[in-house]
């Protein structure tokens, strides 16, 4: 078998995420203000970030390849200004 038939045969799971924004923005002769809050990720759904590589001993049967996983549910409170 070729090596190079292996290449791209992995995938991650699918990504799925979920996302609220709440906000105001209020437009002057200079500025724009926003004000927000941005619920990221509702529902904590954990997401493959990448692989790692991670040696292990050939006597126990772990992958040495470790997931990776990217931030959980993330509230973010904003303010912004546009000149």
């Amino acid at each position: 078998m070729v090596i190079d038939s292996l290449r791209n045969v992995k995938k991650f799971k699918d990504y799925f995420r979920l996302d609220f924004k709440l906000g105001i923005k209020v437009n002057t002769k200079k500025f724009t203000h926003e004000i927000a809050l941005d619920l990221v990720n509702i529902l904590n759904t954990k997401n493959v970030l990448g692989l790692t590589y991670v040696p292990v001993d050939n006597a126990s049967n772990q992958s040495p390849l470790r997931e990776e996983y990217q931030l959980g549910f993330l509230p973010l409170f904003y303010y912004k200004i546009d000149f």
